[in-house]
């Protein structure tokens, strides 16, 4: 139950109380002045009939005496009216059945009237010679009560329903800064902080109302600098402080999302973006001109993905930055690295780099088999091919051929080349070069090659194209080279 209602209830006990308690004094006073009037009007009416007779009573002169009394008793204002003798015998008598009109009967038993009886001694001069008794009627007195008390009630009840009417507007405009107050809390739980005006006028809750404006003023404020808090936060964790583009955890959190969601990645190509001798144009250059450097790569690979609907563009650390087009095929991807390529190729400011191309490109194609981690291995691979092709080349290597290829990690790389050469799994494979058109024997082509194992137990042989771009990035291609140097000088 409301405030309001309970107010008003209250209200209404109390004035039921009142209401009652005035009904009921009020009717019992009534009960008593018609009382009195009543004992009042018969002796009056019995002196006077008392007087009248004195005369007629000493003569004995009965017609008189019928006559007089038949007048006053015809009025209809008297219940009974004896005339007695000294001796208490009735000389006349008049009585009318007491009928009450328009008055419950109820109403006659609950608030019975007392008629009490008037006498009068009749004189004749200094001699008595009778009483004279008088009843009034009281069906005039239980009429007139019966008004009284109804119209006293239809009054209270008019009052009631009057003070219920006023209490009820009175209060909802008195207590309507509480639904204020509470629309207010339930604004601020939806993070809307409104501020109640105007002010209530009366103290207590003008209070309350001032005390809810400062606390959502407060949490607004409060919120608010959360909120950048938060903000700054995500930036730190997700963005990267130079280019502005994702980070790597950002990039890595993305691609496990999509790839763990088949239904919005089916298919797509990621590519791996690395500047060439990005340590000597800071040295040359220094730092600030890097971080230009970085954010003028991150506006040309933003303006190279406007056309893909659906990408992650990101800046992994240093001179390495990310690509992810969804939804993009194979023959999409080859057009996707070239693009790359011609546009890097074309930036300015970049004369201390490597010439021709500033940049390679790796990319791999996602056939919606691929781990993240397998994903990134394979397109860190066909980074590593495009750095072998020269500089500014790009490679892409799709899902079919990467099939006999081991997806490993760079450090998995190191170890595995490291492990190789420790237990003399290199092989070496000779090439006959011949000479046109006589084809006599120039010499002999020597082919660099790595034995691995499957899983199955199968052994595989790996091309110098697979792992010396991961021994030229583990910086083993002199511990390959002097392993190579060996065999061959023991074949001799």
């Amino acid at each position: 139950m409301t405030l309001s209602r309970q107010l008003v209830l209250l209200l209404l006990v109390l004035l039921l109380m009142v209401i009652t308690g005035t009904f009921l004094i009020s009717a019992r006073n009534s009960q008593l002045y018609l009382e009195e009037q009543l004992a009042s009007h018969a002796q009056d009416a019995a002196t006077s009939l008392g007087l009248s007779l004195s005369q007629s009573l000493a003569d004995n002169d009965r017609a008189t005496i019928e006559s007089m009394t038949d007048a006053m008793f015809d009025r209809g204002f008297y219940r009974q009216i004896r005339i007695e003798d000294n001796d208490g015998g009735v000389i006349l008598e008049r009585k009318l059945e007491v009928t009450i009109e328009g008055v419950p009967d109820w109403f006659v038993n609950y608030l019975a009237l007392e008629t009490p009886e008037g006498d009068a001694a009749v004189m004749a001069g200094w001699r008595q010679t009778g009483v004279v008794r008088v009843s009034s009627h009281p069906g005039y007195a239980y009429a007139q009560l019966w008004r009284n008390i109804s119209d006293m009630f239809r009054w209270f009840l008019l009052s009631a329903l009057l003070v219920s009417l006023l209490g009820v507007i009175l209060l909802r405009w008195l207590l309507q800064p509480l639904r204020d107050i509470e629309w207010q809390a339930d604004a601020i739980c939806q993070r809307d902080f409104p501020v109640l005006e105007p002010l209530p006028k009366t103290r207590d809750l003008r209070l309350i109302v001032e005390a809810m404006n400062r606390l959502s003023s407060r949490v607004k404020l409060m919120l608010r600098e959360s909120e950048q808090l938060a903000a700054g936060l995500r930036r730190q964790a997700y963005q990267h402080p130079v280019t502005g583009l994702s980070n790597r955890r950002h990039f890595k959190n993305t691609l496990a999302n999509l790839i763990d969601s088949p239904e919005e990645f089916a298919s797509g190509i990621l590519a791996l973006i690395q500047l060439q001798e990005f340590k000597k144009y800071n040295d040359s250059n220094g730092f600030a001109a890097g971080d230009e450097l970085l954010r003028d790569i991150a506006k040309v690979l933003g303006e190279c993905t406007k056309g893909i609907p659906h990408h992650v563009l990101a800046h992994l650390g240093g001179a390495n930055f990310a690509l992810l087009a969804q939804d993009y095929t194979q023959q999409q991807g080859s057009a996707l690295g070239a693009k790359l390529t011609a546009a890097l190729s074309q930036l300015g400011g970049m004369d201390d780099l490597q010439a021709p191309g500033p940049a390679h490109v790796g990319l791999a194609h996602f056939n919606g088999v691929d781990s993240p981690m397998a994903l990134l291995a394979r397109a860190d691979m066909a980074l590593q091919a495009a750095r072998s092709a020269g500089p500014g080349g790009w490679h892409l290597m799709n899902a079919k051929g990467a099939s006999t290829v081991p997806v490993k990690t760079a450090s998995e790389w190191r170890v595995f080349i490291e492990q190789c050469l420790a237990m003399d799994r290199l092989r070496l494979y000779t090439q006959p070069v011949l000479s046109c058109p006589q084809r006599n024997l120039l010499h002999e082509e020597v082919l660099v090659r790595l034995l691995d194992t499957t899983a199955s137990g199968a052994e595989v042989v790996l091309t110098a194209g697979i792992f010396m771009p991961q021994a030229e990035r583990a910086g083993l291609t002199a511990e390959i080279d002097r392993a190579v140097v060996s065999q061959v000088l023991a074949r001799l």
